[in-house]
C-alpha cells in the first residue's frame, strides 16, 4: 500500500485546535551574542518574568493534562 501524503487541510486540522490560558512575560530582556566565538559570548538574561498557565493543541489533553511554566530572571546581574 502507498501511504498518502497529508494534505495542507489536514495539517492545519492536526495541530488545531490551540488552547493557551494564560500567557504572561513581563520585564523581560534576552540577549545572546556570539560574535564568532572563541570564548567571547555575551549573555544577558535580566528581569525576565515568565508564565504560561494550560498550553496545549489537542482537544483530548485540555482538562485531563496540565502544563504549567515559571521564569525568573536576572543572571550575573543579581
Amino acid at each position: 500500500k502507498k501511504i498518502r501524503q497529508a494534505d495542507w487541510q489536514d495539517q492545519i486540522r492536526n495541530i488545531l485546535p490551540i488552547k493557551i490560558n494564560s500567557f504572561l512575560v513581563h520585564n523581560a530582556t534576552i540577549s545572546y551574542r556570539d560574535v564568532e566565538s572563541k570564548p567571547r559570548i555575551d549573555l544577558t538574561i535580566n528581569d525576565i518574568d515568565f508564565s504560561a498557565t494550560n498550553l496545549t493543541n489537542r482537544e483530548a489533553l485540555k482538562d485531563s493534562m496540565f502544563a504549567k511554566a515559571s521564569l525568573r530572571g536576572k543572571i550575573f546581574d543579581g
